[in-house]
């Protein structure tokens, strides 16, 4: 049968298909399972409900025992891992729909999808992207790359999409018209050889800024003017994140243990970060502070770590999630609420574990999903819709899982702390012009 890009799918179609006339407990709906005795382990996750329950005894003891106000003053105390405001109750769920996302599991970079201010999602699979509208729920548009699409980013104000392709080729479409207007190409046959033949791997924008699977990173105008360029790995680009003050790019590369902080962009090396017990899997900066990077990570004896790295303040603080043993997909932190998702798996279960984390501090778990599922997806990307109220979630199972992530605002009011005038001037000031 046919597959398309966004089609609709039924709840049960990740499920395997079994033979049994007894149906696995996997392909039973979570309501209709019996009750299942799970193991004896020796400690809870900050997410489970049997932590959380405990941990509402013990407030409301404290508070019939009088020790409440000690409690509120220890807390107050305690300096949080990063700026948030929490939600008061469980909001996430999913959607309604599953959407389809065919050869997405494939894909050597999980980066090929981006949800523009304009409300509209982009899914980028081999030489066709597609544009989703949240609106209409139905695809509003396509069109085509010269060659196969590695990573896909958005600008700010959705005026145009980058593409970044094989052959060295990133292409810059404008958005309305879906056609490319500019396009560059990777110097690494002419640095490296004749024989290197690269892709481009990753994408930011401000104004633009790429870099390719040789280990390369380039910024340049939207006119294809260069800027400046340097060799930071012998292997692909993975990640790339320009802070929201515009002064620094984080840099790290496919399976490394360390994270490059250039000045942006100049591309002078800042500081690195670097710790031969992990491997890097996600970085983030934190929306509401000028450089605050959080760092994802995965120890070699299969432990979740989060590392907040304050740029300024020149501060590094290493959390662990859990005792138990956890791959760290991907996380991403709310520009509304200022709240840090992640994206967990627990390789120790049958078939394997996904869980979404939403964390308000490194030790305060505020919401979850997953807890007793059988649920087989691994998140590789997560996105943000405009007003952060829906997440968009690309499983390996090539499936488009659309969250609901906070509370509409009627009001259209963005509650966050976003820094505009800054980068701003900071791009007047070293190049003479901006685009934002």
């Amino acid at each position: 049968m046919d597959r398309y890009v966004f089609d609709k799918k039924s709840c049960n179609t990740r499920r395997r298909q079994s033979d049994r006339f007894v149906p696995a407990r996997e392909a039973v709906e979570e309501k209709r399972r019996r009750n299942s005795w799970p193991r004896p382990t020796k400690s809870c996750d900050l997410w489970d409900s049997k932590y959380l329950q405990q941990k509402k005894h013990a407030v409301l003891l404290y508070g019939v025992l009088g020790f409440d106000d000690e409690l509120n003053k220890y807390e107050k105390q305690m300096i949080p891992a990063w700026p948030c405001v929490p939600r008061q109750r469980k909001y996430l769920a999913p959607a309604d729909s599953i959407l389809d996302l065919p050869r997405y599991g494939e894909a050597d970079f999980p980066e090929l999808l981006d949800w523009g201010s304009d409300n509209v999602l982009v899914a980028a699979l081999g030489h066709i992207y597609h544009k989703w509208s949240w609106k209409t729920q139905d695809i509003i548009q396509q069109s085509t790359t010269s060659n196969q699409t590695m990573c896909c980013k958005f600008h700010p104000r959705a005026e145009y999409l980058a593409l970044g392709t094989t052959g060295r080729r990133a292409e810059i479409h404008d958005n309305e018209l879906s056609k490319c207007i500019s396009n560059s190409y990777c110097d690494c046959d002419i640095l490296l050889g004749k024989n290197y033949n690269c892709a481009i791997t990753a994408f930011e924008w401000s104004p633009t800024g790429q870099g390719c699977s040789e280990g390369r990173i380039r910024s340049f105008t939207i006119n294809n003017r260069p800027m400046s360029q340097r060799r930071m790995a012998k292997v692909a680009i993975s990640l790339l994140r320009i802070s929201p003050d515009a002064r620094f790019l984080a840099v790290t590369s496919v399976l490394q243990d360390d994270i490059y902080l250039l000045c942006w962009p100049s591309f002078e090396l800042y500081s690195t970060l670097v710790s031969p017990n992990w491997t890097v899997k996600a970085i983030n900066w934190h929306p509401w502070r000028s450089a605050l990077l959080g760092v994802g990570t995965v120890t070699k004896d299969i432990h979740a770590r989060i590392v907040m790295w304050d740029v300024p303040a020149g501060r590094i603080a290493e959390y662990g999630l859990s005792d138990k043993n956890y791959y760290l997909d991907t996380m991403r932190f709310n520009h509304r609420s200022g709240e840090l998702v992640v994206s967990l798996y627990n390789p120790n279960v049958a078939n394997g574990n996904s869980q979404l984390v939403v964390l308000s501090d490194h030790d305060k778990a505020v919401d979850h999903w997953g807890d007793g599922r059988k649920f087989p997806d691994r998140v590789r990307y997560m996105i943000f819709n405009p007003d952060g109220t829906l997440l968009a979630s690309a499983t390996s199972d090539e499936d488009l899982i659309i969250w609901k992530f906070l509370p509409e605002d009627k009001k259209k009011k963005i509650k966050n702390k976003s820094f505009s005038t800054m980068p701003v001037y900071l791009d007047i000031t070293s190049m003479g012009f901006s685009f934002r």
